[in-house]
């Protein structure tokens, strides 16, 4: 229904409860109002009747009555009137309650002369009391003024929590909205009865599921565009192997024949040798060119990746560097799952650029690198060092340092990457990058990934100083054919 409606239709009955409690309170105001008149007209009448007794009875029973007078002036009982009782002499035997009031009349409203039979007489006076219209009037306001604002109190209390319950599915649009800003479009808003808010959540639901679908169609562009950098390296390492290797192998072959052939002159036999230890530079350093490019022959949709040997020779690598005098440690706690190819060769780029960063740009002296997977199917990724740590990581990821491409791999895996320094307020603090990809083995059960059983892997090479700046090799490299 509308929401108008809805809240016409609570606030009806919320009105008429109102109503019914502010009647109930000004019924009792004017019952309170009653028993005070009741004892005023009881108070005059008893006046009246004392003031009959002043002539009529005993001197001996005067006294009783001028008690009984002076006790109902002083309770205050005569409404709108004060009484005031003097003898023939002018003694005043009942004073008025209270003190003398600038506002009371000069002359009394009314007085008359009691005759007694002995000679003696009083007399009478009655005059109108301001402090007693005063505070009947003042009781009057205040009880109509609680009235309302006792049906106001309640008629807007009850509008509010009205308002409140028809508005509570709000709180949980807000939720998802700020759900929406992490990119979960996976929360459900149940159906409410206001259509307003009906058509808010069908709107954010349509909003949602158009997120989601632009996500991933992001994520499968990602993917696809990572992939084909992956065939664009294979590509290459393949075109270096097939023109480049061969030609290395014969200028090498060539330079061996003219090395064996030229002993008559030694000048040129030097020039030869120099040319065969040339090649075979140029032909190693091909060969780390060529695993940088596609690790053990890798290659997107050919079959399992094997992770655990390719993060192994990658670590090995570095540590076969020239005076690399950086401790790396490889941890890979992986059992007998099966890790998709795509994600494996993945965490093997993500890896080799972490190791990168650290070497070349912080200056670690450890780098440790670990890859596990837990019972949920959710794989984490982590490499941290001890090198100078970074001060703003969002600047870090727009500044080309590797970080804005690994992020992206994350992202394209589905998964979330955390930066925070790994020894907080030292002087050096360090760099932690931890990633995880939530049911990353779940999800794809079908895509299998070569990986060595329980496999640890730790360093033995552990030196005491600083690693140099300078290239990996990237593990051990294949023979070229």
């Amino acid at each position: 229904m509308p929401l108008s409606r809805h809240l016409l239709l609570r606030a009806a009955p919320i009105a008429l409860l109102s109503l019914v409690v502010a009647t109930l309170f000004a019924l009792a105001t004017a019952a309170g109002d009653i028993r005070s008149e009741r004892r005023g007209a009881d108070a005059t009448a008893r006046m009246f009747r004392h003031l009959a007794g002043l002539q009529t009875d005993h001197a001996q029973a005067r006294d009783g009555h001028l008690r009984a007078l002076r006790e109902i002036a002083a309770s205050g009982a005569l409404r709108h009137l004060r009484l005031t009782l003097r003898d023939d002499s002018g003694t005043v035997l009942v004073p008025p309650p209270g003190t003398a009031d600038s506002r009371a009349p000069a002359e009394p409203a009314a007085s008359w002369n009691i005759p007694v039979a002995d000679g003696a007489g009083y007399r009478v006076a009655l005059d109108w009391n301001p402090r007693s219209e005063e505070s009947e009037a003042l009781n009057t306001f205040a009880g109509q003024l609680a009235t309302l604002m006792l049906y106001s109190v309640l008629l807007f209390a009850g509008i509010a929590w009205s308002a409140r319950k028809a508005l509570a599915p709000l709180r949980g649009m807000l939720v998802a909205i700020r759900r929406y800003e992490h990119a979960e479009y996976d929360a459900e808003l149940p159906p409410t009865r206001i259509a307003e808010l009906d058509a808010i959540r069908r709107a954010l639901q349509q909003l949602a599921a158009a997120l989601a679908h632009a996500q991933a169609s992001r994520r499968a562009l990602s993917l696809r565009l990572l992939e084909a950098q992956e065939h664009e390296r294979a590509r290459i390492a393949r075109d270096l192997h097939d023109e480049l290797g061969q030609s290395l192998t014969a200028m090498r072959a060539d330079a061996a024949y003219l090395s064996r052939r030229l002993t008559h002159d030694a000048a040129l036999r030097s020039v030869a040798d120099g040319l065969s230890q040339h090649g075979a530079r140029i032909q190693q350093d091909v060969r780390s060119l060529l695993h940088r490019l596609r690790p053990h022959g890798t290659q997107p949709g050919n079959g399992p990746v094997p992770l655990a040997r390719m993060l192994q020779d990658l670590l090995q690598g570095w540590r076969a560097q020239p005076d690399s005098r950086t401790d790396f440690r490889l941890e890979i706690e992986l059992g007998a799952v099966a890790v998709p190819p795509a994600l494996a060769l993945a965490l093997y780029r993500m890896t080799q650029e972490a190791l990168t960063n650290a070497v070349r740009h912080a200056g670690a002296a450890t780098v440790q690198a670990r890859v596990a997977a837990n019972a949920t199917g959710d794989i984490v990724w982590c490499v941290e060092d001890d090198g100078v740590g970074i001060g703003d990581p969002g600047a870090a990821f727009e500044a080309g340092c590797g970080l804005g491409g690994l992020r992206e791999r994350v992202w394209a895996h589905g998964g979330q990457l955390e930066l925070s320094a790994s020894r907080s307020g030292e002087s050096r603090p360090g760099l932690k990058l931890l990633a995880r990809f939530p049911g990353a083995l779940a999800a794809r059960p079908a895509a299998v990934a070569a990986i060595s059983p329980g496999a640890a892997v730790a360093a033995d090479h552990a030196p005491d100083t600083r690693a140099r700046a300078g290239g990996p090799s990237h593990g051990r490299v294949p023979e070229l054919a």
